[in-house]
């Protein structure tokens, strides 16, 4: 006996889907025809809307009620970030269920959007390196990954920062200005060590 209602979940899933291709075409298309990060897009983004179209990508994952407000970023470049983290966590030996993805607002203002992972961690070195260009940990890894979502925060004037979590894992938190921010409130992101305990 058919389930009308998987039926209209599916098809919410595949239209997810098709529009997250399409826009990692797009991404992909400029990247390799300018051999750089494509020009960031912002626009006016609610949370619950984009949260709400990532959540059946990311279906595994314990994703945090989005906050209330809008912010300003190009979402297909901050969706790519956030799938980006997510699958590191995951790489890094996570089990999906402890993956949070919390975006909360800042207390200089704009937005703070968090992967946080209990997997194996990150040493000193790795840390310090995490960002730099085809560094990697892992046997089949570019080392693009960290690199990529730094450049996408940096042209959206926020900042990236990788926290260790006590209890073990790792945090990476993703700052994005207001639209308005002045441009001395706003720097080139960079890979931090700390301690947190969120």
């Amino acid at each position: 006996m058919g389930r009308p209602e998987w039926g209209a979940k599916l098809e919410q899933m595949l239209g997810v889907i098709e529009d997250r291709v399409l826009h990692l075409s797009a991404f992909l298309t400029g990247f390799a025809a300018l051999g750089r990060l494509p020009a960031a897009r912002p626009e006016e983004v609610g949370w619950e809307t984009f949260l709400g179209r990532l959540g059946p990508l990311l279906a595994d994952i314990d994703i945090a009620p989005a906050p209330p407000g809008r912010a300003w970023f190009d979402p297909a470049q901050i969706e790519q970030v956030l799938i980006n983290l997510v699958k590191n966590a995951r790489e890094a030996g996570s089990p999906p269920n402890e993956i949070r993805l919390q975006v909360l607002p800042a207390p200089d203002g704009g937005f703070r959007a968090s992967v946080l992972d209990r997997g194996q961690g990150m040493s000193d070195d790795v840390i310090e390196n995490a960002m730099v260009p085809s560094f990697t940990t892992k046997a089949t890894g570019s080392g693009m990954g960290l690199t990529l979502c730094r450049e996408i925060i940096d042209a959206h004037r926020g900042r990236l920062r990788i926290a260790r979590r006590e209890g073990g894992g790792i945090a990476v938190s993703c700052w994005l200005p207001p639209r308005d921010a002045p441009l001395h409130q706003t720097n080139l992101s960079h890979s931090r060590l700390s301690l947190t305990r969120s």
